[in-house]
């Protein structure tokens, strides 16, 4: 099963920065954890889990009450999505199964010990992907796929400019 916790996790980034939530004092403001859930398609409580994993990160500060929400704690260009995938990661991106599993079995084992090197390397590459782009660059892809879409100011659902909430 594909874990999608970073997926949804840069959803939730780029919807926070999108409403200006990001300390840079543009406009818009911060979402709530309930108005994010409804954008990305999901229970709020799986929204508030990751966004306590971004948090533990360092990646996003919330602040409650009226006007409160979540924000990013600084600019996209200084978040990767390395940041994003060590805060929320799942797993390896090719996650081996135990290596006791293969028990007394010599050909098991030689095959876990292959795959070892290889899945490291397969990881390690991904990693240095995942480094050479940030959230800014998202941000930038998002906003050319989507020139009239805008976060309101409160609400964090997309809607495209002039569409009534």
């Amino acid at each position: 099963m594909a874990c999608s916790r970073f997926a949804v996790a840069i959803h939730l980034l780029t919807l926070a920065t999108l409403a200006g939530a990001d300390g840079t004092g543009r406009s818009g403001g911060a979402p709530t954890s309930a108005r994010m859930a409804e954008s990305v398609g999901t229970n709020p409580v799986v929204v508030r889990r990751l966004l306590g994993l971004l948090r533990e990160a360092g990646l996003v500060t919330s602040r409650a009450g009226p006007g409160g929400g979540w924000r990013t704690t600084g600019p996209p260009e200084g978040t990767t999505l390395l940041d994003v995938y060590r805060a929320v990661t799942c797993d390896s991106v090719l996650p081996l199964a135990d290596a006791d599993a293969a028990g007394a079995c010599p050909i098991g084992r030689e095959v876990h010990r292959a795959l070892d090197a290889v899945v490291a390397e397969a990881q390690a590459a991904m990693e240095r992907g995942l480094a050479a782009v940030s959230l800014a660059d998202i941000l930038a892809d998002v906003r050319a796929g989507c020139p009239g879409c805008e976060v309101g100011p409160v609400a964090s659902t997309t809607r495209l400019a002039g569409e009534a909430p």
